[in-house]
């Protein structure tokens, strides 16, 4: 499956048309590109919801998406989380691409 590494980001292609793009701000999946549902034409359709008002400059976690949260979800409740943000720290690390950890026709795996 091909595959486009950025500066920011990373790009997975499948041959039907479908993408998604992993932004390495956070390892959240910015985007999920899919052929539309009447199958007509090479048209495909966003499927995932990404703010408008998210800044995909790493000075925030992005609004939307799938973000990776890690160690906690919603606000720091327990004391020993108190120093952590929303959702933990998972989402709002730089991740770095690492390598392709499998690549067949129906699907690949990206380890970051």
């Amino acid at each position: 499956m091909p595959f486009e590494k950025n500066e920011d980001s990373v790009i997975l292609k499948l041959p039907s048309g479908a993408t998604a793009e992993i932004l390495y701000y956070g390892a959240t999946i910015i985007s999920w590109k899919s052929p539309s549902q009447s199958g007509l034409g090479d048209d495909v359709e966003e499927r995932l919801f990404v703010s408008k008002k998210s800044a995909l400059d790493g000075s925030k976690p992005i609004r939307g998406g799938i973000p990776v949260v890690f160690p906690i979800f919603g606000p720091p409740v327990k004391p020993e989380h108190s120093k952590l943000g929303q959702h933990g720290f998972a989402r709002s690390s730089v991740w770095h691409w690492d390598d392709v950890v499998m690549d067949t026709d129906t699907g690949v795996s990206i380890r970051l």
